[in-house]
């Protein structure tokens, strides 16, 4: 009879930790809903596609040593139950104004690129023309945009949590089943003639430069889940322990760097070597990527994959549609010494969101021809901006976290590689930009 009891103590037990784990599942897994869009679906597809495994290693270490800037925040936010925005106040109004200027540029940019691409995407599985209107990668960014606006407006943050959720879910499994398909298929036939690419070139340390700005995000966004998690709080009335809400980040940062090792490998088993050009304009390049499944999985995948992509490439918008204006309006708060209480958002927020979508449409008009490029340059200024990112992350939690919550040796000597790394790497971009010969 104890025994039985025992048994049953431990299964409720085991119930409870697995209902507080539900709940504490969020921020993380919008980190990868954030991440898992241009720095992998674009840049990690063709970084495969173009120069096979030679960059795996850039995934690997990007990865890596961006991990503890990620961490960070989570670390701090669970200390404190203040945002990183918070924190950067702490440091001065030179930080938090800083940081605010970076999020500003980096918002515009990025979000402009990711949408552009969810656009270019549906295209794929979209009708050319809609009760007499004729629609193209243009129209379908100002849909995606007005959905996401939708969203934010009539779901919050629950909407953008279970969506985000249920999109990633479905793209992991089909990214990994295809990849696996790829590797038993033998991956592409290389053609006779074909010359493997020089990445020491300054085309290829643009393109380098380029996938470690967005591997797997740009620091700036990392931010977000300290934001994020106050409404999550919020949502469910209930707080986190550290192992749960360490257990949210992990979920969602390491399989976020699975997932951009498995694009490349998609990339490279399915393209290099093939002959085949990487296309530049929207609907080309949204052809091309689709292909890489269908290769993989034959003709009949093709609406399957393409919704897969679109959505995914979408949860990637609006959870950027969200996060660069949440972020911006607490820092916006910050800066003026007044806070809106959680759940509610200021002004500057909706104006903010309003903006981006106006901007979005004048850089789609203009880059329709070009959109690998434009992404390629947004990519690359979020790298830049990284080192600097990474230092303010690293003086926040050696400055201002209790003595039990600092991080441990091995993270603090892995966040100082990683700032040497970034930086070198920026004044590596700096020097191929302006001293060398093209």
């Amino acid at each position: 009879m104890e025994k039985s009891e025992s048994s049953i103590s431990r299964a409720v037990m085991q119930l409870s930790r697995a209902s507080r784990l539900i709940k504490a599942l969020g921020p993380g897994i919008l980190l990868a809903g954030a991440a898992i869009g241009g720095s992998h679906i674009v840049q990690s597809t063709q970084a495969g596609a173009i120069y096979g495994y030679t960059l795996l290693w850039v995934v690997v270490l990007s990865n890596l040593f961006k991990y503890p800037f990620f961490e960070y925040v989570f670390r701090y936010h669970h200390a404190t139950g203040r945002s990183m925005m918070d924190g950067y106040q702490r440091l001065g109004d030179w930080a938090l104004w800083s940081v605010q200027s970076i999020v500003l540029i980096n918002g515009f940019l990025s979000y402009a690129g990711v949408t552009i691409v969810t656009g270019a995407l549906s295209t794929l599985i979209f009708p050319a023309e809609i009760w007499g209107y004729q629609m193209g990668m243009v129209q379908y960014t100002l849909f995606w945009q007005l959905v996401s606006l939708s969203i934010l407006i009539i779901g919050n943050y629950p909407w953008l949590d279970f969506v985000t959720k249920v999109i990633i879910s479905t793209l992991a499994g089909s990214t990994i089943i295809a990849v696996l398909v790829a590797l038993i298929g033998g991956g592409a036939a290389t053609v006779p003639d074909f010359i493997p690419p020089d990445v020491m070139t300054a085309a290829g340390i643009g393109f380098l430069i380029a996938l470690m700005g967005w591997m797997p995000a740009p620091i700036d966004v990392g931010i977000w889940p300290s934001l994020w998690a106050e409404e999550r709080e919020a949502q469910t009335g209930y707080k986190p322990n550290r192992r749960e809400a360490m257990t949210d980040f992990h979920i969602g940062y390491i399989g976020t760097a699975v997932l951009g090792v498995f694009f490349l490998l998609l990339g490279a088993l399915v393209m290099y070597g093939s002959g085949q050009e990487i296309e530049s304009s929207g609907p080309g390049f949204a052809r091309q990527l689709v292909g890489l499944y269908t290769d993989s999985f034959g003709p009949l995948a093709y609406w399957l994959v393409a919704i897969a992509a679109v959505a995914t490439m979408f949860s990637t918008s609006m959870t950027c549609l969200d996060g660069f204006p949440r972020t911006a309006d607490r820092g916006f708060q910050l800066g003026i010494h007044k806070r809106t209480p959680i759940g509610r958002k200021g002004w500057y927020y909706w104006v903010l969101i309003v903006s981006f979508i106006i901007f979005t449409q004048i850089v789609a008009s203009y880059f329709v021809a070009n959109l690998t490029g434009y992404v390629a340059i947004a990519m690359i200024i979020s790298f830049v901006t990284a080192p600097f990112m990474a230092i303010l992350n690293q003086l926040v939690v050696s400055r201002f976290l209790p003595e039990d919550y600092k991080p441990p040796k091995w993270m603090t000597l892995l966040a100082y590689v990683g700032i040497v790394f970034l930086s070198l790497f920026t004044l590596l971009f700096v020097y191929t930009y302006f001293f060398w010969e093209i």
